[in-house]
């Protein structure tokens, strides 16, 4: 990894950081009962995984990301007294994710890309969980007539190719890549929290 690559994860990740302490976090207050086992997709240095394991102490974790994503990760995970809790998985969430897992989360992820590009992503996803597990994603929920939203939208696709979606949008994305949405968490002022399982349902031709 060159120091140019190394610097702009840095950055990027402590950017991360900061919107989680700024915005709050949803994932760290999902209920857990039962799960043991949580998989954070592109989760960079840490800083979600860790909260939510300080906050489940019963829990263990997989940290994936890019080897340049996640380089400060083992420092951090042993800062917060997690190391021995969380292992770090690296490879690309376009070719695979780790299977096995409880609760699989995509915080601020998917937003970054445009439709045929978070399909892969998700049925990724969909290959690596178990028939019970749960997918978080940590994103925006518009509502239809959400004219700031609609903004954000338009820039999301000029800075990235990206874009923001309503649940309806939502919904579609997930029945693609074969999960149902069972449940938007809406967050005053922060990002929403969407949850969704295996749809029992056979896949939409691609």
């Amino acid at each position: 990894m060159d120091a140019e690559n190394a610097d702009a994860s840095s950055t990027f990740n402590k950017a991360m950081a900061q919107s989680l302490r700024r915005q709050g976090n949803p994932v760290e207050s999902y209920d857990y009962s039962g799960k043991r086992l949580i998989v954070d997709v592109g989760g960079g240095r840490g800083d979600l995984i860790s909260s939510v394991l300080v906050a489940n102490p019963a829990m263990e974790g997989v940290l994936f990301d890019l080897p340049q994503g996640c380089a400060e990760a083992r420092s951090l995970l042993h800062a917060k007294g997690v190391e021995n809790r969380c292992r770090i998985e690296t490879g690309s969430f376009f070719d695979f994710i780790p299977a096995g897992g409880d609760v699989y989360v995509l915080s601020r992820i998917l937003h970054d890309w445009p439709d045929d590009k978070a399909a892969v992503i998700l049925a990724n996803c969909r290959k690596a969980v178990k028939d019970d597990s749960t997918l978080l994603i940590r994103d925006n929920v518009l509502s239809d007539n959400d004219v700031q939203g609609s903004t954000l939208d338009i820039t999301m696709m000029i800075m990235t190719g990206g874009e923001e979606r309503t649940e309806s949008e939502w919904k579609s994305l997930l029945k693609s890549a074969g999960f149902a949405l069972t449940r938007v968490y809406k967050k005053e002022g922060q990002l929403d929290l969407i949850e969704a399982k295996p749809d029992k349902q056979p896949l939409r031709s691609q």
